[in-house]
């Protein structure tokens, strides 16, 4: 009889530890199930999060391409203005030398304001 009890009482032993084993382990699962439940929630935000920065990326390369046509053909035409302007540098510089040819220069005379020139000769 005493066997007896001692196996009706490690036999309960045995199944109470099982089942606050039991209990505990339906305990973490439900947890574990949460966090994974945060975890999935958090991922889809960050892939939401990642295809807007992809789009907008996306979106600042296109402008990045088109600007760099655009300072492309501004270079091209600043060099072109640069080459007509120093074409027309010279032409004035002709056009300047040329008018000039037949003036006579007077040196030795002092320059002053409103002065009357063929005064200033006769004396």
């Amino acid at each position: 009889s005493q066997v007896r009890d001692d196996r009706e009482f490690n036999l309960t032993s045995v199944m109470d530890a099982i089942a606050a084993f039991r209990k505990e382990t339906q305990e973490q699962w439900s947890r574990v199930q949460s966090q994974l439940s945060t975890v999935q929630t958090d991922v889809k935000e960050v892939k939401a999060e990642v295809s807007l920065l992809k789009t907008q990326l996306d979106e600042t390369t296109v402008k990045t391409d088109q600007m760099c046509l655009v300072i492309n053909k501004l270079e091209t035409e600043n060099k072109e203005l640069k080459v007509q302007l120093a074409a027309l540098n010279l032409q004035m510089c002709d056009i300047q030398q040329h008018t000039r040819k037949n003036n006579i220069l007077i040196t030795g005379i002092p320059v002053t304001p409103r002065e009357d020139c063929l005064a200033i000769l006769d004396s």
